[in-house]
């Protein structure tokens, strides 16, 4: 294995460390407000992170719950009570939504300078003007920007490839790697409709792949050298070694591990740099999310 691992957890130090600094020079603490519906395995564990990363960097955390029946108008209400509340600094809705709730209505009701995660459609309209004023970008594209640059990367020219076109990774990421401010980069958006997916991805110096598939890209995909990126999260069944499923004793179902759309052995013999999973653009995201808190109550103070 040739490859650097890029470390997502000692990225994410320096950002928190970075962030605590500044909020120990505040008045006052920022306060995230944090909503979720229903139960979740994943949400539950996210926000469990989002918890531990505020602790870490002086910021309050409120988890706001509701149960699955809550109606649109409902968590509408609810959005608007955060807004109001002038302690909350920021919020954020933790997605998946019933499907009979639009994600993007209640995003969308985020007041723009509470919004925590920059996915407000005002926010992300933004990331396209160079001369926009912003304080907020989207926590995973953000961090997959961090990522690259921490393995000591100029993006500036590089030819990245972006295999994913979704609303909270792919196109954010797009947008900030075009924009003169954080890449100037020669960008490539590929997706389930792309033909020869490796005829492109081969063409990358820097890789990002949030499509989540498991073992989407190989070895062969990728160019010698470049930095790869993965984004993606994917639970795989365990089998023993007749293929049969390993049950997990203390949960009384199949055993599951967590992997990326990186093949992450063979392609790493290849790369310059890699992301792992976990412990790679995870840890990121979340300390993005500070830093955007932070962001947030600075600029309102500046009002």
């Amino acid at each position: 294995m040739k490859a650097k691992i890029i470390d997502g957890r000692v990225v994410a130090s320096k950002i928190i460390s970075a962030a605590k600094d500044k909020i120990s020079r505040m008045a006052s603490a920022p306060v995230l407000a944090s909503v979720v519906v229903g139960e979740n395995t994943s949400v539950t564990s996210y926000v469990k992170n989002q918890k531990n990363v505020c602790v870490a960097a002086g910021i309050e955390h409120e988890t706001i719950s509701f149960e699955p029946t809550v109606t649109k108008r409902e968590l509408l209400e609810e959005i608007a009570r955060l807004n109001a509340e002038y302690k909350i600094t920021g919020i954020m809705v933790n997605l998946p939504l019933p499907e009979r709730i639009p994600a993007y209505e209640i995003q969308a009701a985020i007041a723009r300078e509470k919004d925590a995660e920059g996915l407000h459609p005002a926010n992300l309209g933004n990331i396209l003007y160079s001369g926009a004023v912003r304080s907020v970008y989207p926590c995973a594209a953000a961090a997959v920007v961090e990522c690259v640059k921490s393995a000591g990367v100029i993006l500036k020219g590089k030819e990245v490839v972006i295999i994913g076109h979704g609303d909270v990774v792919g196109k954010p990421l797009s947008a900030m790697l075009l924009s003169s401010r954080l890449g100037a980069a020669t960008v490539t958006v590929c997706h389930i409709a792309t033909r020869n997916l490796a005829a492109h991805t081969r063409r990358a110096d820097v890789l990002v792949s949030a499509a989540g598939r498991p073992g989407l890209v190989t070895k062969d995909m990728v160019k010698e050298g470049a930095v790869v990126i993965d984004v993606g999260i994917n639970s795989v069944e365990l089998l023993d070694d007749r293929g049969q499923k390993i049950i997990d004793p203390k949960i009384g179902s199949t055993a599951v591990r967590i992997v990326g759309d990186v093949a992450f052995d063979e392609v790493a013999d290849i790369a310059s740099a890699i992301t792992p999973v976990p412990g790679g653009v995870g840890p990121v995201t979340s300390a993005m999310l500070v830093r955007n808190v932070v962001s947030l109550a600075a600029a309102r103070k500046l009002k």
